[in-house]
């Protein structure tokens, strides 16, 4: 039986665990990129690399998968203490401009002004909606140097 198989007996049962095997393969197929991704704050902390750098060795697919932060919310869950980590690492940025900020269960944008702010009820989903944030912030960054 392949992967894809559905498991004997048929019927709903079936189907059911069919859909939760290939969710499970397809999340283990983002683990790497993901993991890099969301260890970002603590290895910029550790190294000597820039951040840009960091985010171009995650592998990260271009374009971003559209689920991301299901995707980057779900990896988090098994790991909450990454969570404290993005929290710290929003503290800690320092760049001007419009940037995406992480305040416990607050996310938005701040720019002499806070705007696009969300309230969520739990701080993994807030966590992950601000690497999404992020990460689309810093992927602008590194097109705008790579056209300098």
């Amino acid at each position: 039986m392949s992967q894809w198989d559905a498991p004997a007996g048929g019927g709903r049962a079936a189907l059911s665990a069919l859909i939760r095997q290939q969710h499970t393969v397809a999340m283990s197929d983002h683990d790497s990129w993901i993991d890099q991704l969301l260890y970002l704050p603590r290895n910029y902390k550790r190294g000597s690399k820039s951040v840009l750098q960091l985010l171009d060795e995650t592998g990260l697919p271009h374009p971003l998968p559209t689920d991301l932060a299901q995707l980057v919310a779900h990896r988090l869950r098994r790991s909450p203490e990454l969570v404290d980590d993005w929290q710290l690492y929003s503290y800690d940025k320092r760049a001007g401009g419009p940037q995406p900020y992480l305040k416990e269960r607050e996310v938005g944008i701040y720019d002499d002004d806070f705007r696009d702010v969300v309230h969520y009820d739990d701080a993994v989903d807030a966590c992950a909606d601000f690497v999404v944030r992020e990460t689309e912030q810093l992927l602008q960054v590194a097109r705008a140097r790579k056209r300098r």
